[in-house]
């Protein structure tokens, strides 16, 4: 007999596929893993604290402010501008300009945990400059526009034209100028952003700015939906088959910007990006995945690790942290939740973006420009042609590097059961079915690689008798050119329980029931408990004996408790609790023989009303 010889990637696809269909018969649903918990970072663990500044940085632009006696303290923040200052900047605006700042900043960091910029780490003012009012800040002209984070007296700081800053005014009729006021407060948190440590970030310092501001935003306002997603957004959503890590998106020559803007620059004045897809760099739709459904501090674990992990970029230096296979699922996982709107508290509002915008019909942003190819019309899901049950996507818009393309797909009457095979692929690709059932509830398949079937019980009836295929590049290494240039292909077998294809520029995101008990749906690494700022008081205790897991638990809070097991990668097996108990102690016995599971490792979860606590146990039963 003749061995196959795996290549190193095959092999590690392999484990992957092994990890992901461990607890499952096929075709059953799949519950994703919980990732490695070295993704994870608080930045209340390094305790530091900040004095209110009591002085100003000694320099050239804070000189000349203190020779026109144009300096104005707040209480952390600092306004200072030349003798050239613009008539509009009174103090009208200039006092609720700091209050905004000084609340603003002080919520990122006494309630989110995020540090203050480096001039308040030296005991110095943070600061605003105002562009235009000196040489110093880089212009003399006091009719400028614009605004901007610089580095100005040795220091980040904010540098703000004369515009962005008369917005504050009460007196202001700019019809702009809440959109500024906010703009001014995504330039302060670049100046915090800038001296992280992180490097090769690229893109991401703007979508990793515009998710900490999102943050600010709704979780002080306790919303149970979440509004005010920024409209950039809306490029992640209407666009799968562009990279997690591109800058400007779907470039004009049918290629996609490098991480770091690789081939954007088409020459002074050229454009060479599409409408909306040109920003696709200020959605934050990945952080937003992150912080959801990997680990709460996610986002903060990129800033102080890129590129610690000997990885150039962000995808590669989780790669190296967490290992390939964990990698590869979280783009899968992402890409899989954005085609079920499966966000939790932002899903409405991604629906939402996704309404402003599919239907439209996009080109080249503004003239002149560097191509001029036929306009793309505007919807989630790729355009297939159907050639004896076997389709073939539009080779335009298949997926780039960690992209995605979604196919929609009528279930035949009466079917309990969808198989899909995936044809003419590498073996970094990935094949899942997935749908919305009618209770709401979004249910997966397991995920296939290379040429394989996908199968999916029909357990729950779908939402208008679609379901959709999620064809997923799963490869995150940004190597140059041949990575941002390359499309993936491959075609899509139809073998059992489809009808046909459902028509790719309807709305089936718009039928979706969004509500379900997602925070039950997958267990979510949180921040390592912190002195002073977490209570980390053990209210579960687990003991094991052949076969039975006997649980311990007292519950604080009298409220809705669930006690569930999951498999040690994440996925919910059962909630063996699911019900309102009263303030006291219980004890729960797990008959694992009886729910025919074999040895292993076993997460044991409690939750109820302002806790959630999970302990292992290491089963060795035969």
């Amino acid at each position: 007999m003749q061995l196959k010889i795996l290549t190193r990637s095959a092999l590690i696809l392999l484990a992957a596929g092994a990890m992901f269909g461990a607890f499952a018969a096929a075709g059953d649903a799949y519950t994703w893993i919980t990732y490695n918990s070295k993704l994870n970072y608080s930045f209340k663990s390094e305790g530091l604290t900040y004095s209110k500044p009591t002085k100003d940085v000694s320099g050239t632009c804070v000189n000349a402010a203190k020779s026109a006696n144009n300096v104005y303290h707040g209480n952390y923040w600092a306004f200072y501008s030349g003798a050239n200052k613009n008539s509009l900047v009174t103090q009208a605006a200039i006092t609720p300009m700091l209050a905004r700042f000084d609340r603003d900043f002080s919520y990122i960091t006494d309630t989110l945990g995020w540090p203050r910029d480096s001039r308040v780490k030296n005991g110095f003012y943070s600061s605003i400059y105002l562009y235009g009012s000196d040489a110093c800040t880089g212009s003399n002209d006091n009719t400028a526009t614009g605004g901007w984070q610089s580095s100005i007296d040795g220091y980040p700081a904010v540098a703000a034209s004369y515009y962005p800053v008369y917005s504050f005014d009460p007196a202001s009729t700019y019809n702009d100028k809440l959109s500024q006021q906010s703009a001014m407060i995504h330039e302060g948190i670049h100046a915090i952003l800038t001296n992280l440590g992180a490097a090769h970030v690229h893109w991401f310092q703007e979508g990793g700015n515009t998710w900490l501001q999102q943050e600010m935003e709704v979780r002080r306002s306790n919303a149970t939906q979440y509004s005010g997603m920024g409209f950039l957004n809306a490029g992640n959503l209407m666009a799968p088959f562009v990279p997690i890590e591109s800058y400007s998106g779907w470039l004009l020559d049918g290629s996609f910007g490098g991480p770091g803007a690789q081939g954007v620059d088409a020459g002074q004045g050229i454009c060479n990006w599409r409408n909306m897809l040109g920003g696709v760099q200020y959605g934050n739709l990945f952080p937003t995945f992150l912080g959801l459904w990997v680990a709460q501090g996610a986002v903060p674990w990129i800033w102080v690790n890129i590129p610690n992990n000997n990885g150039q970029y962000i995808l590669e230096s989780m790669a190296a942290a967490i290992g390939d296979a964990e990698a590869r699922s979280i783009i899968m996982e992402y890409r899989a939740k954005l085609a079920m709107l499966d966000m939790k508290k932002w899903s409405t509002a991604m629906k939402n973006l996704l309404n402003q915008n599919v239907g439209d019909s996009i080109g080249c942003e503004y003239t002149p420009c560097a191509a001029t190819p036929a306009k793309w019309a505007v919807t989630p899901y790729v355009v297939t042609t159907d050639s004896s049950g076997i389709l073939v996507p539009e080779a335009r818009t298949t997926p780039g590097w960690s992209g995605a393309n979604v196919i929609p797909l009528t279930i035949t009457a009466g079917a309990t059961q969808v198989k899909l095979s995936l044809l003419g692929a590498s073996t970094s690709m990935s094949l899942q079915i997935a749908y919305r059932a009618t209770d709401g509830t979004p249910v997966y398949s397991t995920p296939i690689f290379g040429n394989n079937q996908a199968v999916l019980n029909l357990s729950k009836a779908p939402q208008n008798s679609v379901v959709f295929a999620i064809i997923c590049n799963t490869d995150y290494d940004y190597v140059g050119e041949v990575t941002r240039t390359t499309h993936h292909s491959y075609r899509l077998k139809l073998d059992a329980g489809i009808s046909a294809k459902a028509d790719p520029y309807t709305q089936w995101y718009n039928h979706f029931n969004l509500t379900y008990d997602w925070d039950n749906a997958k267990v979510v690494t949180s921040p390592t408990p912190v002195k002073g700022f977490t209570d980390s008081k053990r209210n579960l205790g687990i003991s094991y004996v052949n076969g039975l897991i006997l649980a311990n638990y007292h519950v604080q809070k009298a409220g809705k408790v669930k006690v569930g097991i999951y498999t040690g990668y994440g996925a919910l097996i059962q909630n063996v609790v699911n019900e309102y108990q009263k303030v006291g102690a219980y004890s729960k016995q797990i008959d694992l023989k009886a729910m025919n599971l074999t040895r292993g490792v076993y997460l044991i979860k409690l939750s109820y009303p302002g806790h959630t606590e999970t302990q292992a146990s290491i089963t060795a039963f035969k």
